[in-house]
């Protein structure tokens, strides 16, 4: 049973008092004319859905059940399963019977025609792997009949919101046939990639002078007591992380001897998002740049004009050495028309040496699966976030990177939308 609650209405209804009970479990109907009893909605029943989010995880004393019953408009929906003593496997049975009733049904509870999500789930189970239980919803080839009124009941439903902070997706090689089978999903992590990742070993140390930063140490360092000069030579297992770590033969050999004479970086720079100009005008018209130690590379050809989500969808591929080009800083300048006067927008950094030392980060080369990060890009005379940059990297040995190949980005065609909007009262 699914209930209208309208922006005058309360929602008339007491819970058990039962933080166990997930979805909620109506206790009473406190309306003043008895709403729900008249739909049918008894005690014991369980609250669902409310305006598309499923409950099924929620309890009555979750903070966003509470501040999903103050919705309104709200589209309430309860139903009678997941009675106390009822197996999980028996509730479970009843869900999956619900939810292929649905399906039969032109329109599905929470507002989405049928076969869109037919379709939907179809394409997400067998092609898009990782994104199977993303809300993003891709577009598909189908379109409900828009002169149906069955059809245009926009609710609040979040299942159904078209997402466009858009799936990106790369092609590991090029070939015939349909896209779907040769596209790959690429996981991606909130924010930097090192958040994600474990602490470096080394501690970076700047070295100023007055306020001037002239550069960085890196070091590892460890307490030990007793004290004594011998401790090192005392740990019988060679590959013992301390044995490793602070035994000069060891340290010169993980970090000189066994390090490529040259590594290959590949930055694949996806866009911008929410990108401030350095004008007070709210835009500006960004280019990148990139630097790898004292080498400094400019795109000012490739500049997108009046732009706030700037797509660039460019790979840039560089060899360097470390340590001397360890530190490698990805940014955004402001095009002033030409005239030597550009200002930076902002710039992240990133330490390509604890990147590529990190155990993490070559599980990740190996299984070609670097995440795409979402950078901040900081102004550093301003200290603030002016936007962000989507994209990821990879690091190779430079003698063996052509042994695999650059992965392909692909800008997606436009999609011509079509946008409803319901107003109430």
């Amino acid at each position: 049973t699914t209930w209208f609650v309208s922006v005058d209405q309360s929602v008339g209804l007491s819970l058990v008092p039962d933080a166990s009970l997930q979805p909620p479990q109506i206790k009473e109907d406190t309306s003043p004319k008895k709403m729900w009893k008249k739909q049918g909605v008894k005690p014991g029943w369980y609250i669902v859905d409310i305006c598309g989010v499923d409950l099924q995880d929620m309890a009555g004393n979750d903070p966003k059940f509470q501040k999903l019953l103050q919705m309104r408009p709200a589209c309430i929906t309860c139903r009678p399963y997941g009675k106390p003593g009822e197996k999980d496997a028996d509730r479970a049975k009843m869900l999956s019977d619900d939810k292929q009733w649905q399906r039969k049904q032109e329109v599905m509870l929470d507002g989405t025609p049928s076969a869109y999500a037919k379709e939907h789930d179809h394409k997400m189970r067998h092609t898009h792997g990782e994104l199977a239980n993303s809300r993003v919803m891709l577009p598909l080839a189908v379109l409900p009949p828009i002169l149906d009124p069955k059809h245009l009941n926009m609710r609040l439903a979040r299942a159904s919101l078209l997402d466009v902070r858009g799936v990106i997706k790369h092609m590991l090689a090029l070939g015939e046939g349909d896209d779907d089978e040769t596209d790959r999903s690429r996981p991606n992590v909130n924010g930097k990639l090192e958040d994600a990742m474990e602490q470096s070993t080394f501690h970076n140390v700047p070295l100023v002078k007055g306020s001037d930063t002239r550069g960085q140490v890196k070091m590892a360092f460890k307490l030990v007591y007793p004290a004594s000069n011998t401790w090192v030579d005392e740990i019988t297992d060679k590959y013992h992380p301390d044995k490793q770590l602070y035994s000069e033969r060891f340290l010169r050999d993980n970090y000189k001897h066994k390090q490529p004479s040259m590594l290959r970086i590949r930055s694949y720079i996806i866009r911008g998002l929410n990108v401030s100009g350095s004008s007070d005008s709210g835009y500006g018209n960004p280019y990148l740049f990139f630097t790898y130690g004292a080498n400094f590379v400019n795109l000012e050809g490739h500049k997108q004009m009046a732009a706030v989500e700037p797509r660039f969808y460019r790979t840039e591929e560089r060899d360097i050495q470390l340590p001397e080009e360890a530190i490698m800083e990805v940014g955004l300048n402001d095009w002033q028309g030409g005239n030597n006067n550009d200002e930076m927008i902002g710039k992240t950094v990133i330490d390509l040496e604890d990147r590529w030392h990190s155990p993490k980060f070559q599980e990740y080369m190996k299984s070609n699966k670097v995440p795409i990060e979402y950078r901040p890009l900081i102004n550093t005379k301003q200290n603030i976030s002016k936007g962000s940059i989507e994209m990821w990297m990879e690091i190779l040995d430079a003698q063996d990177a052509a042994e695999r190949p650059i992965s392909v980005l692909f800008q997606p065609p436009p999609s011509e939308v079509e946008i409803r909007a319901v107003v109430w009262g």
